[in-house]
């Protein structure tokens, strides 16, 4: 699910499969299964152990299984043959999708036991400690979606190596009696987790490691603890957080609607934490000092502060925040009022050494707090010049399979599947902007769908993705054209002429381009991502179905 399917010939040849993607991807072929399949496969493919079904006119058969076969990409040129193809008997399905984590040659050295190890995904609050004992590691929301490696109890490796195919936050969760065995390198972030076993919780540990080798050292005296390895997310470290009594301080994950605000009052609660899930608090004292609040991040964040609403907060907030025009609710010994509302401010900060001060803090008047996210996208300054029309432009975030095309009708673009959380530049039917310029704080991609009366008119730099979406006015579909820019400045140019198009922009993401896919029959190629059970096979036949795709979900077949 997910991925992109590149439909094209029925028949693929031995010529090349190649197309351009902007981030590294897992390319998976499907094979026709009647044949030799592991011949047959693109050199480099390895079987994935798994297949997909085929269904060839409406006769599904056992027979028409299609093993699955894969290898990785970098972003650049992908290009690959399929091998021993003749006229009429090479049928195969290309998938491509974002590459995800995958664990491989994990092994220890110097244990003194002998019990295999386990690689199982964090799926809940809970999982098994350890292979030979019904011993549970709980609390573990942060860790959600990593991947846990298991052994026995008694194990004691001096040294843990993996492999991993992406850039990977490794995180271990230390008992509190042995964190002078906290591996090199690695830091404490200020969450813990708990154990069945133990009264005291777990500090939890972590370090950033890039795609390759991950080589970790314990020492001669062993490990216990639980290790988990999850692609890159944002990691606190080195944390400060000045305060007048001193108080300890400690990070939680929002993943509900309250959480405690200080390590020294119990009864003090923040609320109605809607907008701020996923972020990470950072709890101390009740009343901030003047001092530094601190803290390193692997990964660029924005910052938000959420201050005392009975003061003069924008004032009071540090330098360089913006307000945002939300707030939050302050539950103080049980007793809401609208007084306490405590409203937010925001600053983004790249990856590094993240400080900021408050400002006319005294004793007993400075309470606020501190959350940090991940950097999510956001557009500001949208302008265009030389339109003919006045309409203001307008941002939504595309959350359906349709979205209202002008400002000024009742026009849809539908078939959005694939454009899903992006945000989309609204104005007016009539306006024909010769440039558009925005701001955004984060890469991204940019997707523009053109008329097919207007492909004169796309934008320089601009490669067409072989997707297309539909619109209400237009039997024709709309070819979908992107290109990647960094953070800051996106200015477009689409000329004199004007432009008709709509507008999305994305958090850079998987783009195919320059696809060739090499067929006896010369069909066209199209490109679907893959969101449900089944995907038509070929361009050249209307009633070919790959089908039982689970396992490809996110996916972008070539067709």
């Amino acid at each position: 699910q997910g991925s992109k399917f590149i439909r094209g010939d029925n028949h693929k040849s031995a010529g090349d499969q190649a197309f351009k993607v902007n981030v590294p991807v897992t390319v998976i072929v499907a094979m026709d299964g009647r044949y030799d399949h592991a011949a047959r496969a693109p050199e480099g493919f390895a079987a994935t152990g798994e297949s997909i079904g085929f269904d060839h006119s409406g006769r599904t058969s056992a027979e028409f299984r299609f093993p699955l076969y894969a290898k990785d990409f970098n972003a650049g040129l992908a290009k690959f043959q399929f091998r021993h193809f003749e006229d009429n008997d090479g049928m195969a399905g290309v998938f491509v999708m974002e590459r995800t984590l995958a664990l491989s040659d994990v092994a220890y050295s110097g244990t003194t036991g002998n019990m295999a190890l386990e690689v199982e995904e964090v799926t809940g609050e809970t999982i098994t400690w350890a292979s030979d004992r019904t011993f549970e590691l709980t609390d573990l929301k942060s860790l959600q979606g990593s991947k846990f490696i298991r052994g026995g109890h008694d194990e004691r490796p001096a040294e843990l190596g993996f492999k991993v195919n992406v850039p990977v936050t490794v995180v271990v969760a230390m008992s509190s009696r042995h964190l002078e065995l906290v591996p090199a390198g690695f830091t404490a972030t200020g969450e813990t987790i708990a154990n069945s076993i133990e009264d005291s919780r777990m500090p939890l540990y972590a370090k950033d490691f890039p795609a390759g080798l991950v080589d970790l050292q314990f020492g001669t005296n062993g490990f216990a603890a639980g290790i988990f390895v999850m692609e890159r997310s944002l990691v606190l470290s080195d944390i400060v957080s000045g305060g007048f009594r001193n108080a300890p301080v400690e990070v939680e994950e929002i993943d509900g609607e309250a959480v405690k605000f200080a390590t020294n009052r119990d009864a003090y609660v923040l609320n109605h934490l809607a907008s701020l899930q996923g972020s990470k608090f950072i709890r101390g004292d009740n009343h901030k000092s003047a001092g530094d609040q601190a803290f390193k991040v692997n990964v660029p964040v924005t910052v938000i502060v959420a201050m005392d609403g009975r003061y003069d907060h924008a004032a009071r907030a540090p330098e360089g925040f913006a307000a945002t025009g939300e707030s939050i609710g302050f539950d103080h010994s049980g007793r809401t009022s609208a007084e306490f509302r405590f409203p937010l401010y925001a600053k983004d900060f790249n990856a590094g050494l993240a400080k900021f001060q408050f400002r006319h803090f005294e004793d007993n008047d400075g309470m606020a707090g501190v959350f940090v996210m991940e950097r999510t996208l956001a557009l500001s300054d949208v302008a265009y010049s030389g339109t003919t029309g006045n309409m203001a432009l307008e941002v939504e975030e595309v959350t359906g399979e349709t979205i209202t095309w002008a400002s000024d009708r009742t026009f849809e673009l539908t078939d959005l599947k694939s454009l899903q959380g992006s945000k989309f530049i609204r104005g007016g039917h009539d306006e024909r902007p010769a440039e558009l310029g925005f701001k955004v704080n984060v890469p991204v991609t940019v997707v523009v769908a053109m008329s097919s009366r207007h492909l004169e008119l796309v934008p320089a730099g601009f490669t067409a993705t072989g997707e297309t979406i539909a619109n209400s006015i237009e039997d024709s579909r709309m070819p979908l054209y992107a290109k990647d820019f960094p953070a800051g400045l996106v200015d477009l140019q689409f000329g004199t002429n004007g432009f008709a198009a709509g507008i999305f922009v994305m958090e850079r993401s998987l783009v195919l381009s320059d696809i060739v896919s090499g067929g006896f029959r010369n069909a066209p190629v199209e490109v679907e991502e893959i969101d449900g059970e089944a995907v038509k096979f070929a361009t050249n036949r209307d009633a070919y179905v790959l089908n039982h795709l689970a396992s490809l979900q996110g996916s972008k077949f070539i067709r």
